[in-house]
């Protein structure tokens, strides 16, 4: 795994399992209420996980920011998945601009 990653996971203080999954990925909360795990679909390749850990970072990061809740309204789960693909795509270029 990228080292990038890994910092990513320790600053938002994420543990990281695989599983078999219905979907990419998905996040955890813990009893507090923030993320607390990542779980990524076993089955997928090493640039998916790459992409779905960092999708789900974002959300570590954001979602505490989007008013209502994800899994019964439509508008917080547009902005919440919004933010995670904003985070993915933003650290995504910052690793090709560091390649050129």
């Amino acid at each position: 795994m990228d080292t990038n990653v890994s910092k990513l996971l320790k600053k938002y203080k994420l543990k990281l399992e695989f599983a078999p999954l219905h979907c990419p990925g998905l996040i955890v909360h813990g009893k507090n209420g923030k993320p607390d795990v990542i779980v990524v679909n076993s089955k997928l390749n090493d640039d998916q996980v790459e992409n779905v850990i960092l999708h789900e970072i974002g959300h570590a990061k954001n979602d505490g920011d989007v008013l209502g809740d994800y899994q019964t309204n439509d508008s917080a789960r547009s902005c919440s998945e919004h933010g995670a693909n904003v985070f993915l795509d933003s650290r995504k270029n910052q690793t090709v601009l560091c390649v050129r």
